[in-house]
């Protein structure tokens, strides 16, 4: 994929209420606002001749918009040498926001972002690895209320909190189950930020989020079935079958750094087991060898990555390792689902070298089993995808709400 493109700012559906029981007008309302949002000039004359809707029914629906505060009208434009001039539309995105909260390696980060994903406030804080459930818990809470409270909110109308979280998540429960970044949080309700925030929460599998972002970015990945693959800190898999994610009610989907590779002889992983794929292949894992040889190496994955971009590979010790492992891994899970795309993103596959390396044993590992063109491609992606898949459940919730006529 090419990461040097421009992210569209509003990335959600023409028509919100595609999913649920709806009425013309609502589709016709739902449509003009996404024509507002995602072109650069518009005026109610160039909706009425690109959707072809009567210009009565446009006017009612732009009304509407403005005074639910989702549009605003700017200056004039004049659309050709004749005519009057016609004033455009604007989206007002920072009308509706939603806090996210994500995690990189041992940080936790929230965010106040809008329907536009236009980040208006930042916390952060790193937690030690031996930091307990309770522990974790007040600083989630503690990050959410800061962000709530910053001066940049203004009059956005926060609509609730996102969580995009690794490692074990029940859903269905509301309850982090446990990660490997924090050896003492085990079975941690998530519930009680709701109480006590006083706002829904939603909750997500960081990489299900990620999946749901690409998903939106890249609407061909919708077509078929897509697996996505971090390759990071830690190592984990989201599969989506014709744009839908499949979410597991217990949270255990997608654990694949925790496959068993190396039963007899392996090292013991941060899970508590032996052998783990991790153990051979993630960051974490590979990061005190590449310290011995590079000091300076970092553990955070973005500055890892612009490190590994610079850095001599043949010489960083157990990244040829890591790559045989990680091959077969794809081997393996090309045998489970046989997705028509495959995506990897993080700091490792970012070097094109190493994902050029990976691509071309990946695709001999498979050849007596393809019966398809799989596309197999890296992306480069920070927190984008963590931030839009945690919080667009919320803002669809509510987008069709404010995208529902009055007008009769």
């Amino acid at each position: 994929m090419d990461s040097g493109t421009s992210i569209p700012r509003y990335l959600f559906p023409r028509n919100v209420h595609a999913a649920c029981p709806h009425r013309v007008k609502d589709r016709e309302k739902s449509n003009v606002f996404y024509t507002i949002a995602t072109e650069s000039v518009v005026t109610r004359k160039t909706i009425v001749n690109g959707l072809k809707m009567r210009p009565t029914t446009v006017s009612s629906v732009v009304t509407e918009l403005i005074r639910d505060g989702l549009v605003v009208e700017g200056d004039t434009t004049r659309a050709g040498r004749k005519g009057r001039p016609e004033t455009r539309l604007h989206p007002r995105f920072d009308r509706l926001g939603s806090v996210a909260v994500f995690v990189v390696s041992r940080k936790i980060h929230a965010v106040l972002v809008d329907i536009g994903q236009t980040v208006h406030a930042h916390r952060s804080i790193e937690l030690h690895k031996d930091s307990t459930s309770e522990h974790v818990l007040t600083e989630l809470r503690n990050l959410i209320l800061s962000v709530l409270q910053d001066p940049c909110r203004h009059d956005i109308e926060v609509l609730g909190i996102g969580l995009s979280l690794p490692g074990n998540l029940d859903v269905r429960n509301g309850v982090w189950l446990k990660s490997t970044r924090w050896t003492g949080l085990y079975g941690l309700s998530l519930k009680q930020l709701e109480t006590e925030i006083g706002m829904p929460v939603h909750y997500i599998k960081n990489l299900d989020a990620e999946c749901v972002y690409i998903l939106r970015r890249y609407p061909e990945l919708s077509r078929g079935g897509t697996l996505l693959i971090h390759w990071g800190y830690g190592i984990g898999a989201s599969y989506a079958d014709r744009g839908t994610v499949l979410h597991a009610n217990a949270g255990l989907f997608g654990e694949i750094g925790h496959w068993c590779v190396d039963a007899a002889g392996g090292s013991r992983c941060v899970c508590g087991d032996v052998g783990c794929l991790e153990t051979r292949a993630a960051l974490w894992a590979l990061l005190p060898g590449m310290q011995s040889r590079f000091p300076e190496a970092p553990e955070l994955e973005d500055e890892f990555g612009r490190f590994l971009a610079c850095a001599p590979i043949s010489e960083l010790p157990g990244l040829p390792t890591a790559i045989e492992y990680m091959s077969i891994a794809l081997r393996n899970l090309y045998q489970l689902f046989y997705p028509d795309n495959i995506v990897l993103y993080g700091p490792f596959t970012e070097r094109r070298e190493i994902f050029t390396t990976l691509s071309r044993a990946f695709h001999e590992n498979i050849a007596q089993f393809n019966r398809r063109d799989t596309s197999l491609r890296a992306y480069k992606m920070k927190s984008e995808g963590e931030i839009f898949g945690c919080t667009s459940e919320l803002f669809c919730h509510s987008l069709r709400r404010f995208l529902s006529a009055d007008w009769s």
